[in-house]
């Protein structure tokens, strides 16, 4: 992938989206691409260890495959990752991102993609 794309997005920068405590915690960001695709980008940030912030996924999807990427991303930090989430930490609950995305694509709900990956994809988004 190209620096050039990346330059759209930065997490750790905005720190806008997150999800897990004060000390562990993995941040997220979103842009849409000038031909219209959305890259989705997400960091995982160890504060004890006073490690660098590390890139753990980017993905750019259509648009009307990007919330149901925005899940799958947070889910996998929730689950695999067994990330606890901070809501009042963090003033926002884990599927703020997800929201975020969807409102951006213009979604009120999320779409499977058919192909590659199929995200797991609770019945309804909590608010």
């Amino acid at each position: 992938m190209s620096n050039e794309i990346r330059k759209f997005t930065d997490p750790y920068e905005k720190l806008e989206y997150a999800v897990g405590t004060a000390d562990t915690f993995q941040c997220f960001d979103f842009a849409e691409l000038p031909d219209g695709r959305i890259a989705l980008h997400s960091v995982s940030v160890i504060l004890k260890r006073d490690a660098p912030a590390s890139d753990n996924r980017y993905e750019i999807v259509n648009k009307g495959c990007a919330p149901a990427m925005a899940m799958e991303m947070v889910i996998e930090v929730l689950e695999k990752s067994k990330v606890r989430h901070d809501r009042v930490g963090w003033d926002q609950d884990p599927y703020y991102f997800v929201r975020a995305v969807m409102n951006h694509c213009g979604d009120s709900k999320i779409k499977r993609p058919r192909f590659g990956r199929k995200p797991k994809v609770p019945d309804a988004i909590p608010y």
